[in-house]
């Protein structure tokens, strides 16, 4: 009688574990699946966000060139103005990217990968 109550001891104990360890691995797929969704929305509305901010900056880009073109006597003028700030901001921004666009990327990108 004393060997079948260990075997059967044994034998719940390793069902047990082994649906320990299932549920173990559930609960790391659901946690992986919530970080993964987390980040993927924030990336899908920083992208939405973006793309509305592009088409804001482009209008207002080619009204600001056209008026100061209408200024100067000559459209293209304010046209090739507009694109002279544009070089100068860029230029501006590729020095200082790491501060402004890296660092804070891997930040928020770690912050979420790990809460």
């Amino acid at each position: 009688m004393g060997a079948d109550t260990e075997s059967t001891s044994v034998e719940d104990l390793f069902y047990k574990t082994r649906d320990y360890v299932n549920t173990r691995i559930d609960l790391l797929k659901l946690k992986s699946i919530k970080r993964a969704s987390a980040i993927y929305s924030s990336t899908l509305t920083f992208l939405f966000l973006g793309g509305i901010l592009f088409l804001v900056i482009l209008f207002l880009s080619v009204g600001f060139a056209l008026y100061l073109g209408h200024l100067l006597g000559e459209t293209y003028y304010g046209f090739f103005m507009v694109a002279g700030i544009y070089i100068i901001a860029g230029l501006v921004f590729y020095a200082l990217r790491k501060s402004l666009l890296n660092l804070p990327f891997r930040n928020w990108l770690i912050k979420n990968l790990i809460d």
